[in-house]
């Protein structure tokens, strides 16, 4: 992985050059095929995901076996934060849509580190970035979004 990847996540564009790098330097990056899992739902959340190339989706298990999809991601994004930071399970299961997909993975605890010991100001970023993350997209995404998630069993 190189730090362009990371550049085109719109999460980070309010990090510095320096805070980039340190948050680079801290994930480990895993490559995975098509139908492969990440995580399921109901697992703790002890990282975050960006997804760097390839594509996933997040969906619930509904009644009968059948799939509630969530979300899709076909671009470089962070996913499934907020379970993370509230310290909860996988509200959703994550698989892999695209013949191949890199993931970089950073556990909570290191950012937390890096947040208190380097950069305090970077929490205040990072809420900043996680507002205009929840709240991006038309208001017709916005809005299936939604209903998926309230109509998921």
């Amino acid at each position: 992985m190189n730090l362009e990847m990371l550049r085109k996540i719109e999460f980070f564009n309010l990090l510095s050059e320096k805070e980039l790098e340190l948050i680079y330097n801290s994930c480990f990056i895993i490559t995975k095929s098509k139908n492969n899992i990440l995580f399921y739902e109901g697992e703790t959340a002890k990282s975050f995901y960006f997804l760097l190339q390839g594509s996933l989706k997040l969906y619930k298990s509904g009644t009968m076996g059948k799939e509630v999809i969530i979300d899709e991601f076909n671009n470089p994004t962070i996913f499934a934060e907020v379970a993370t930071l509230q310290e909860t399970t996988f509200p959703t299961t994550a698989i892999i849509t695209s013949n191949v997909s890199k993931i970089a993975i950073m556990e909570k605890d290191i950012l937390e580190k890096y947040v208190v010991t380097n950069f305090i100001e970077l929490k205040e970023k990072l809420a900043h970035i996680w507002a205009i993350n929840i709240t991006s997209g038309s208001s017709d995404e916005l809005e299936k979004k939604l209903s998926n998630l309230y109509h998921a069993p």
